[in-house]
């Protein structure tokens, strides 16, 4: 559906905007002697979803609502820290010369996301970005194993030693900026690796449906797929955390019945239940 000859300004199957229905209206006072502008949107199920446009220049665009990254509505911290590294997907972006980086905004908890271009010399940008191709997507695997996954790792232990026990509000407050520069060079390194990856993955993709025709894509994407990263190896561990449940009747009757905390509370006490528990504690120190 449109609205004023354009895409509906939030889309995706969270929230539809029904031409019928949608509003655009300048909501003054609320505490602010600045009028936001807001539109009205409603849910599949007709529950109102009113949006208050902090810039109203991003009533103008069309937006999603990003389900991969964020499915369900964040915390004010976890919005800040979202931020952070989305701040540090834009510089990484910029520096490969991408045409374009992600932007995103929030609406009641839920965010949203559209692809905005970068406002400089285009043929610059390009051959900014020929050159970085050039210069990394032969070897971005061995730039992963030597440069950037160490990288990686070290900024995770530096996170993990953040969540220390017996700290102050202070002192946890007094690290946020330590935190704010982890989170922003995670964002950084997501993007200098999956950048030439994807560059490199479309030219296989090319490749194929040059030499095979068009199912080519097809085969492409399969032989892409299942190699070994940490999200299969999660997967895999909570199959084989399963299996341990399943092996002591009464912890599964007690995993399938009761609410996670009072499993949690009681299953120390039932047969099986002490040796789960320590399986399910290292399971959530590898994998959180």
């Amino acid at each position: 559906m449109t609205q004023r000859g354009r895409q509906d300004t939030l889309w995706g199957k969270f929230i539809r905007l029904p031409s019928a229905t949608a509003s655009s209206t300048s909501a003054a006072g609320r505490g602010s002697a600045v009028a936001k502008l807001t539109s009205l949107y409603k849910c599949p199920d007709g529950t109102d979803f009113p949006v208050e446009w902090e810039d109203p220049e991003f009533e103008r665009h069309g937006w999603r609502w990003d389900q991969m990254h964020c499915p369900l509505p964040l915390t004010p911290l976890s919005r800040e820290l979202w931020d952070v590294k989305m701040d540090g997907f834009a510089r990484a972006a910029d520096r490969a010369g991408a045409a374009g980086r992600g932007q995103w905004f929030a609406a009641n908890g839920y965010s949203f996301l559209r692809h905005a271009q970068f406002d400089d010399d285009g043929p610059v940008r390009a051959a900014i970005r020929a050159r970085d191709a050039e210069d990394r997507v032969d070897r971005v695997l061995d730039l992963w194993e030597r440069e950037y996954r160490p990288e990686v790792q070290a900024l995770t232990r530096s996170l993990l030693s953040l969540d220390g026990g017996g700290q102050t509000l202070r002192q946890l407050v007094d690290r946020l900026d330590q935190l704010h520069a982890i989170t922003r060079r995670q964002g950084e390194l997501h993007t200098l690796t999956m950048g030439p990856a994807g560059i490199a993955a479309n030219r296989f993709i090319d490749f194929c449906i040059a030499e095979i025709g068009p199912e080519g894509e097809a085969i492409a994407l399969e032989l892409m797929q299942g190699f070994p990263n940490k999200s299969l190896e999660s997967a895999n561990a909570l199959w084989e955390l399963s299996r341990e449940a399943k092996l002591r009747p009464r912890v599964e009757a007690l995993l399938r019945t009761a609410a996670p905390s009072e499993f949690l509370q009681r299953v120390g006490g039932v047969p099986g239940g002490q040796e789960f528990r320590r399986l399910f504690d290292a399971f959530l120190e590898e994998y959180g």
